[in-house]
């Protein structure tokens, strides 16, 4: 990594036009190493209607000092900004910032109502 940020952003979810812009305020703000969305609109792409709320981190900003803190990416997990994530929130909840605006999660109603009944 060359970089002193590494960012992910899912192709699945829509964020503001000025979101990469409010992450590295709110990073440089803090000083935490990592900023996420957390608040996501459903929205089925078929349709474009949104049908719920979800609580998701498919926005990530961290900076590269993030890995001097907890670690590299575990290989053994699919998503690996995920369990990146929950390291650091385990250390020190104040270094995972949320952002405070909502992201567009495209995803089809009856994909999402199936693995929630699947849960059950």
């Amino acid at each position: 990594m060359k970089g002193d940020y590494i960012f992910f952003w899912n192709a699945d979810t829509i964020a503001p036009k000025n979101a990469f812009k409010v992450a590295l305020e709110a990073l440089s703000q803090t000083g935490a190493p990592a900023a996420i969305c957390t608040s996501y609109l459903l929205m089925d792409p078929r349709d474009m209607k949104a049908y719920g709320k979800d609580f998701r981190d498919d926005f990530v900003v961290l900076k590269k000092a993030a890995f001097d803190l907890v670690g590299y990416f575990n290989e053994l997990f699919y998503v690996g900004e995920y369990e990146l994530l929950r390291r650091l929130e385990e250390k020190d909840r104040a270094w995972v910032v949320n952002l405070p605006f909502t992201c567009i999660h495209l995803k089809p109603k009856k994909v999402a109502s199936r693995k929630v009944k699947g849960l059950f």
